[in-house]
């Protein structure tokens, strides 16, 4: 969910009460969100001296923007991500930050269950 997108880009969240989302009916209330970084995030020392008051100053503006997509409790349910139609591949999860983060947020996480096809895949 990080920002800018370019090209084609994988997933995407399916919609909760799209006919192919095998879940249908049942509660999916995840919540996207982007870090909301000022004009000079990421922005150089230099640039940022010779740009602070210039008008044109906006052109400076570095458009990486961290996201997500986040649940609040449980009873918020689950999450459905729609893949590109792959012959062979491999799905990866990204999480944030530290050394044994997806330890801990995926591998012992008991709340966590990862599905394919409607198929729980063993962690």
């Amino acid at each position: 969910y990080e920002l800018p997108t370019y090209g084609l880009w994988g997933p995407r969240v399916e919609d909760p009460e799209d006919d192919l989302n095998p879940y249908k009916g049942e509660p999916q209330n995840w919540s996207i969100w982007h870090q909301n970084n000022d004009l000079w995030y990421m922005v150089g020392k230099q640039d940022t001296a010779v740009f602070r008051n210039r008008e044109d100053k906006e052109i400076c503006r570095h458009l990486d923007a961290c996201g997500g997509i986040s649940a609040q409790k449980k009873e918020d349910g689950m999450v459905v991500f729609r893949l590109p139609k792959m012959e062979v591949g491999l799905v990866f999860i990204c999480m944030c930050c530290g050394k044994k983060v997806a330890q801990e947020q995926i591998m012992e996480n008991p709340n966590i269950e990862i599905s394919y096809n409607t198929v729980t895949v063993e962690k």
